[in-house]
């Protein structure tokens, strides 16, 4: 991921991010985000939200709202038709994709004449059809442009991101032994072997005893996406309940960045 931020003089393009809930996917575009911001890309995320499936263009609007004010530098008839998919005109027809797709994909090349610019959109397969339409449509043809566009979508749950075509990187849980090597090295006050679990209660200790002890870490290491995948991904049982916390979860070696919690 670091790679395509330091290329996006050079050429745009899109990456999507899949993996199963709590595997780290935020965390690693929150490392690759702050990277992307020092090297003066302008980051613009926002979240898909599932009871918003069902409005179309609702996705879409969330993402250029920061551009509202450039609509009129557009083709007419592409800004008729954005300004109808996002509410701001008077529908007098069904929406053209095509021509939502062409006045998405100019509005963000013009904005990228200021600029490098990173779009990052999480929980992507909850993005309305229509906005991911267009969003894969934009996707698609970002080569020619300083921009980046990053999807994170949930393993097992289908997208509109599915079909578009874009390149994927499967984010996937350490394995036992990296594990142990990345806790030895980042969290080594942590014992490596707390003895067999006995009970529900002694279970409970145990989980707490993880976090409070993560917790009086006050840095975690970003770790590349190119070398080791994804992070420490724990599991404990605490009672009748699974808990998972999170060591050094993002991808990239980007450095170290402050924190006080699991991940």
């Amino acid at each position: 991921m670091l790679a395509l931020v330091n290329g996006i003089h050079d050429h745009g393009g899109a990456l999507v991010i899949r993996g199963e809930a709590g595997i780290g996917k935020s965390a690693l575009l929150a490392a690759a985000s702050a990277w992307a911001r020092e090297q003066g890309v302008s980051v613009f995320r926002t979240t898909a939200v599932e009871s918003e499936t069902r409005l179309p263009f609702a996705g879409l609007r969330e993402l250029l709202l920061p551009f509202l004010d450039r609509l009129d530098g557009l083709p007419e008839v592409q800004r008729h038709a954005l300004e109808m998919a996002l509410g701001l005109a008077p529908r007098e027809a069904v929406p053209d994709i095509f021509l939502i797709g062409l006045a998405t994909l100019g509005l963000v090349a013009d904005v990228a004449a200021d600029g490098p610019l990173l779009f990052v959109i999480e929980d992507a397969q909850w993005i309305d059809r229509s906005s991911g339409m267009v969003f894969g449509f934009v996707a698609r043809r970002l080569e020619v442009e300083p921009v980046l566009m990053w999807f994170a979508v949930r393993a097992g749950v289908m997208s509109d991101v599915d079909d578009a075509g874009l390149a994927e990187f499967d984010l996937r849980g350490l394995s036992e032994e990296a594990s142990a090597r990345l806790l030895e090295a980042q969290a080594s006050s942590l014992p490596a072997d707390r003895g067999p679990v006995r009970g529900p209660s002694h279970r409970r200790k145990q989980c707490n005893f993880g976090v409070r002890s993560w917790r009086t870490r006050s840095r975690y290491l970003a770790i590349s996406a190119s070398a080791v995948v994804s992070g420490v991904h724990q599991r404990a049982t605490c009672g009748s309940r699974s808990h998972a916390w999170t060591a050094g979860r993002s991808a990239a070696v980007i450095g170290r960045r402050e924190s006080t919690s699991p991940g």
